[in-house]
């Protein structure tokens, strides 16, 4: 069975909020953030720009503003099925596993399993 990486979209409250609370990076120069296959210290919201999750080299999605990248393996040490990449001038909030104890997340993440 093939597994994919999970994938939440925010609105853009929920975008604001966590922008607000969290680092925020600007990629000028893009690149692998996150590799398959890891288990990921990080997590991504798309803020502006684009990004894409790659199996291989091989394009699998494009993810774009509002898009929360990763954070189900974050929460939960799984590895994961694709590489994650951002294009140059993209800007992420970055979620670090030390963070995910914040009363927001825990939400998110309550709200992304019940779906």
């Amino acid at each position: 069975m093939r597994r994919k990486i999970s994938l939440i979209h925010l609105n853009e409250t929920q975008m604001i909020e966590l922008a607000d609370q969290f680092e925020s990076i600007d990629y000028a120069d893009g690149g692998k953030i996150v590799s398959q296959g890891h288990i990921p210290i990080i997590s991504i919201l798309i803020l502006e720009g684009v990004g894409h999750l790659k199996k291989k080299k091989r394009l699998v999605r494009e993810i774009a503003p509002g898009d929360f990248v990763a954070f189900v393996e974050l929460m939960e040490n799984l590895p994961l099925a694709q590489d994650i990449y951002l294009l140059p001038g993209t800007k992420a909030v970055v979620i670090y596993k030390s963070d995910a104890k914040s009363p927001d997340l825990l939400r998110v993440y309550q709200q992304s399993k019940a779906s």
